[in-house]
């Protein structure tokens, strides 16, 4: 009988320190990646802007589907898929902004489990090197979500390695 008492308090107080970390969990985060690419400004925005590229710089990312409005426009939506057959993920994303060799900007969606706002700005620092600052916002749109939200180097760390792989495809070609 003892052990049975103390397993149910031991388990209320594993409940509890679950539920206090979901509480204490931000439910949005913010970061800021910049990357200096050996490249004229002019064939950064095209290969970042190309969507047959973006599956080779981004992680992941498997498809590209526009779904609604003209290719590269604002307001125009798209899917992009994740992963494989048996364990994917779907991101609806919609151009919010977009000024050539300037600005892209997006809000993506994840249905019932997040949504990114990117802001990404293109600035030529000299006639051969091209700066991207990329500020993203991730809201957590479940409990599940939330609880991967205290781990903000993570997402920034996977941002990076976005960008890092954008810059191997474009100064390699």
């Amino acid at each position: 009988m003892k052990i049975a008492k103390y397993v149910g308090i031991f388990g209320v107080f594993l409940l509890a320190a679950f539920g206090g970390l979901v509480l204490l969990s931000p439910s949005e985060i913010e970061y800021t990646v910049n990357k200096d690419i050996n490249t004229t400004i002019d064939k950064c925005w095209q290969t970042t802007t190309d969507l047959e590229k973006a599956s080779k710089w981004i992680a992941g990312l498997t498809s590209v589907k526009q779904i609604k409005g003209t290719e590269l426009a604002e307001n125009s939506s798209y899917e992009l898929k994740f992963g494989d057959e048996q364990n994917s993920m779907v991101m609806e994303q919609t151009i919010t902004a977009l000024n050539p060799n300037e600005l892209f900007s997006y809000k993506g969606v994840v249905e019932d489990f997040l949504e990114k706002t990117s802001i990404t700005t293109f600035k030529q620092v000299d006639s051969s090197t091209t700066r991207l600052s990329s500020k993203v916002k991730l809201k957590a749109l479940s409990f599940r979500m939330k609880l991967f939200m205290n781990n903000n180097k993570s997402f920034k760390r996977a941002e990076a390695e976005n960008l890092d792989n954008l810059q191997e495809l474009i100064e390699g070609s």
